[in-house]
């Protein structure tokens, strides 16, 4: 993981919370990956004895983890001790920040701006303990007697937050758009492909809600500059996305219920030490588990004569690697994680965001329809998943498309049409055959029924009123997708050479720049992509072999595409 962090005060925290580890074994030190990193002592490793195939590295209690069960159950320890001092000295200004509000706010933010995901939940009590951690220290520097800041149950985060709101993490979420000619550059290409860039009305809507219940004696400014600003906002949420993992907890059974040998869920949780292990695929020589009888996660060393050489050679140590997901979306790695994968071994995934002007503008003299709200009216993703492979050098190799349940080439329909009047309509069916009917009916308001089609295919001529993408896949003859899915390529051609262009005329001379700005890397990432698909398309004699087969594709890849959105 990226960081930037005391690791002495980090190590006694660790201590602290019997977060334990042999040190002759292991050590924590800067990896040419991305930052800190977890070292294993080859030296020690085989003072051993035998040769060992597996090795607990360290184990982590499951008391010092944290899920947002967990977060929730020390808020509540909070709490209790709040009522502890209820109209004490200690409360004798009556501003004291009450735990209980806090944790309503998080429960109502989450909704509010839409942070239902386990992790975004998470991330929201995160917010909330950097506030409780800002707000407390205030306190304390007011007086260093206060009993009931000093001694707080949510202190014993303190060490752990500090981690995490200084470790750098170089997702696009943090660049600021407007810091330089690249980063300026960088947000207008992404703008309208479907990044997730800072949104800074997010923070003063929840500045904005804090000075609501808890503004009697705070002010707006008081919460921007002190209590939980901008910067540690953004940084908290970027810190706990970057290192969260899927750890596996068994399911308690209910009395009577017959007990099953392998019933398990997953917990998005923040796991202390071990969110330091990097991640290499290729590299991969660990993973995670839990202790079934104590619910500790485990770190568990795995030797692979394909990945490490820990028995021969003269290496002193060697980094141990977990992986983070056995499939990378480059894209999802570069907003979760901060970098950008580029191993051999296996393929990956990038999904290319069909710019929306680029629709809205596109014009073909086949088509009499608007791209954009074809596909926006009729729920079509305008997305392309490009499943790529590099070479051992890091340079890109193959580029092929999965189009599975991709339905843009429904786009390049001959027969589509705008309706802009009354529709003549059959009283059973929403189709009219070639039969002079007057009756009619007018278009419904939503505009997903504005469009109609007259189907050139049949010989009696029909025309219906486009319901949904199941009636148009039924009236066209099977062999009639091949032709329409390479009049699809052949507009992504088209798109991939504006888009090549655009770039190049934005950031071209940006390309070679030494900077860790990770938007930069990514949109570099997708020229090299399209430039691919550009070279393979006019190479190829017949386009179609850019297209994945079913037997090439694999079944989870569609779990990593884009989410329709309006």
């Amino acid at each position: 993981m990226t960081g930037s962090v005391d690791l002495v005060q980090f190590e006694s925290w660790l201590a602290e919370n019997d977060i334990r580890y042999d040190k002759e074994l292991i050590s924590l030190k800067n990896s040419p990956s991305t930052g800190i990193g977890v070292y294993l002592n080859v030296e020690k490793f085989q003072k051993q004895g035998e040769k060992l195939d597996k090795l607990e590295l360290f184990r982590i209690p499951y008391s010092s983890t944290y899920s947002a069960k967990s977060i929730i159950s020390l808020f509540d320890l909070e709490i209790e001790y709040e009522a502890q001092f209820k109209d004490s000295d200690d409360d004798n200004d009556n501003d004291i920040f009450k735990c209980e509000v806090l944790k309503d706010f998080i429960k109502a933010s989450a909704l509010k701006y839409g942070f239902i995901s386990e992790t975004m939940f998470l991330t929201m009590n995160f917010v909330a303990l950097t506030l409780w951690k800002n707000y407390r220290e205030f306190k304390l520097s007011l007086s260093s007697d206060s009993t009931i800041y000093g001694n707080s149950p949510l202190g014993k985060l303190d060490s752990y937050l500090a981690v995490l709101l200084n470790t750098k993490v170089n997702l696009p979420l943090l660049e600021d758009q407007n810091h330089n000619e690249i980063t300026k550059a960088c947000y207008e290409l992404s703008r309208d492909c479907g990044w997730e860039l800072k949104d800074s009305s997010i923070y003063d809507s929840i500045i904005d809600d804090l000075v609501e219940i808890f503004g009697s004696k705070y002010s707006q400014s008081q919460f921007k500059n002190s209590l939980l600003t901008e910067t540690q906002f953004w940084q908290i949420i970027a810190a706990v996305r970057s290192r969260v993992l899927e750890i596996p907890e068994e399911i308690e059974e209910e009395e009577g219920e017959e007990e099953e040998e392998d019933n398990f869920t997953v917990n998005t949780t923040l796991v202390p030490l071990l969110d330091f292990v990097n991640h290499n695929n290729r590299l991969k020589n660990a993973y995670f588990d839990i202790d079934r009888s104590t619910k500790d996660v485990v770190l568990i060393y795995e030797h692979n004569d394909d990945n490490d050489d820990i028995y021969s050679g003269d290496k002193k140590e060697i980094e141990v690697y977990i992986s983070y997901s056995p499939i990378e979306d480059l894209k999802k790695f570069a907003f979760t994680y901060g970098f950008i994968p580029k191993t051999f071994k296996d393929n990956k995934l990038f999904e290319i965001q069909i710019d929306r002007e680029y629709l809205a503008n596109y014009n073909n003299k086949n088509l009499s329809i608007n791209l954009k709200n074809f596909y926006k009216w009729l729920g079509i993703l305008p997305n392309i998943q490009f499943v790529i492979e590099y070479d051992s050098g890091n340079v890109l190799k193959k580029v092929k498309l999965n189009i599975a349940d991709n339905y843009m080439f429904l786009g390049f329909l001959r027969g589509l049409k705008l309706s802009d009047g009354p529709f003549p309509l059959d009283n059973h069916f929403p189709e009219i055959m070639g039969n002079g009917s007057k009756d009619s009916i007018s278009i419904d308001n939503d505009p997903q029924f504005k469009f109609i089609f007259e189907n050139p295919f049949t010989e009696k001529k029909t025309c219906s009123r486009v319901f949904d993408i199941d009636q148009l896949i039924q009236m066209i003859p099977e062999d009639e997708i091949d032709f329409l899915i390479v009049d699809m390529l052949n507009f992504l051609k088209k798109y991939a050479l504006d888009r090549v262009l655009k770039i190049n005329k934005a950031i071209g001379k940006y390309e070679k720049k030494d900077c860790n700005l990770t938007s930069l890397n990514l949109i570099n990432c997708e020229k090299q992509i399209l430039e691919k698909f550009i070279e393979e398309f006019n190479t190829e004699e017949d386009p179609m072999n850019l297209i994945l087969g079913p037997e090439e594709i694999e079944d989870e890849w569609q779990l990593y595409r884009m989410k329709p959105r309006n």
